[in-house]
């Protein structure tokens, strides 16, 4: 496993990875605004990693970015696999609940279950969980923090 740090205007994230894909992307503390620069540029042997900067400081200045990384999700149980799928089909500045990500993955009545893997997602962001709510408009919980879960929401809706 390998690890960077990539600075974005939202503040440094980590992110881990082999030469599968990206298997973790960490949060910094808090959402903090500021102009960001792109972490210096290393000579990554993954191709997707040369991108992923980019792509990143994309995201946060606002740019409906697709991310292209491929990711490495071993040690992922198949139901959080199926759900964090169909979570990353979900478009930008749009939102589902969890019980409708429950249903898309199989479970009809498996929405605290699409919670529990919510929360066990590695790569928050480019597998976009945040834009999962509850059926009632309620944020719900989030992994990097509800703060994160609402600045990342905001954001989408610029």
């Amino acid at each position: 496993m390998r690890r960077c740090e990539i600075r974005t205007p939202a503040g440094n994230f980590v992110v881990l990875y082999t030469t599968r894909g990206v298997a973790g992307l960490t949060f910094p503390p808090k959402p903090s605004p500021g102009t960001g620069t792109v972490s210096p540029r290393k000579r990554f042997s993954e191709r997707f990693m040369r991108s992923l900067p980019d792509e990143l400081m994309g995201y946060f200045r606002g740019e409906r970015v697709a991310f292209t990384a491929p990711l490495d999700l071993t040690g992922l149980g198949r139901f959080d696999r199926r759900v964090l799928v169909v979570i990353r089909a979900i478009p930008y500045g749009e939102t589902r609940s969890y019980g409708w990500v429950s249903r898309r993955a199989g479970s009809p009545r498996g929405a605290r279950a699409v919670g529990g893997a919510c929360r066990r997602n590695p790569c928050p962001i480019l597998i976009p969980c945040h834009r999962v709510i509850g059926a009632g408009g309620g944020l719900g919980g989030y992994s990097g923090g509800v703060a994160w879960k609402r600045s990342l929401l905001e954001l989408e809706k610029k």
